[in-house]
């Protein structure tokens, strides 16, 4: 194995090899909860459309009164998170488990802020806060993902207190307090239910790296 490896190298340009801005994974265990920026900045980019476009869609086509400014001024700063990464990093940049779970817990906050100006608990877009930390189960250690089921949570109990009344036609639509307990629970339980899969997955993925690792 060692030999390939060896002979895998040799094969590579020296400009390649020299290079300090490129980055090298030199085992299997390197490259545990790693995430390309490149796919992180192409979800985001994805989440900011379809952020636009059901806000223009409500307040436009719908005829529902929503905080446009704020809204608007909410989904660019998940624009201008992604400009300054392309500026600071090249697309390929592999980001370490640190870096994506900040970019993640941005994503959580930011989604939490929309969410709030725009009903909070009672809006039924509420289950969209299980993607980033979908993505944290997949990607990145036990611990990041813990937390930023944690700081989900917690944003979901900000919007309970906090949360904007959801835009009606008349009035704003106040759902029974029954109906957001409801939301809120369905929040915690899969937030709950993600933690625990991704603690076990990781730890199987560690075992698989681990060995993998071990016969090079």
């Amino acid at each position: 194995m060692a030999e390939l490896q060896g002979q895998a190298v040799s094969t590579l340009p020296a400009a390649v090899i020299d290079d300090p801005s490129r980055e090298t994974l030199r085992s299997v265990g390197s490259a545990f909860g790693r995430t390309r920026l490149r796919t992180l900045v192409t979800l985001r980019w994805m989440a900011i459309a379809g952020q636009v476009a059901a806000v223009l869609f409500v307040n436009l086509v719908l005829g529902f009164e929503l905080p446009l400014v704020a809204c608007l001024a909410a989904i660019g700063a998940s624009a201008w998170l992604n400009v300054a990464l392309m500026a600071v990093f090249p697309t390929q940049h592999l980001s370490s488990p640190a870096e994506t779970a900040g970019q993640l817990a941005f994503d959580i906050v930011q989604l939490a802020v929309l969410i709030g100006l725009t009903g909070g608990l009672q809006n039924p877009f509420l289950l969209m806060i299980l993607a980033p930390v979908t993505v944290s189960a997949s990607r990145l250690l036990p611990a990041y993902a813990v937390l930023l089921s944690f700081l989900a949570l917690a944003c979901c109990v900000a919007m309970w207190f906090w949360g904007l009344d959801l835009p009606w036609h008349d009035e704003p639509l106040q759902l029974p307090p029954l109906y957001q307990a409801g939301q809120f629970a369905a929040v915690g339980l899969g937030l709950l239910f993600f933690a625990i899969y991704s603690w076990r997955t990781g730890r199987d993925e560690a075992s698989l790296v681990s060995a993998l690792d071990a016969v090079q």
